[in-house]
């Protein structure tokens, strides 16, 4: 495979988001599993700026577990 031909991220702002959130979360000593990185995504999903950006997009997003792999690997993260 050629590198940057695997697929790309949906809602990239969201993630950015979500990123963000998860550093900040660390540095203050937090823990955050799967199930609070998805409930959070979902939380910034329906923000009014990514309404406006990505559209009513909580009914087609799906936090399924192949996908917070895949973003927890974009992102070098790992679960501590």
């Amino acid at each position: 495979m050629k590198v940057g031909s695997g697929q790309k991220a949906f809602y990239p702002e969201t993630e950015k988001k979500l990123y963000n959130w998860i550093i900040e979360q660390r540095m203050q000593g937090l823990a955050m599993t799967y199930t609070t990185a998805k409930f959070t995504m979902f939380d910034i999903l329906e923000e009014p700026e990514m309404i406006a950006l990505y559209g009513n997009s909580t009914e087609k997003f799906k936090a399924s577990f192949r996908w917070l792999t895949l973003f927890m690997k974009r992102y070098k993260l790992s679960l501590r």
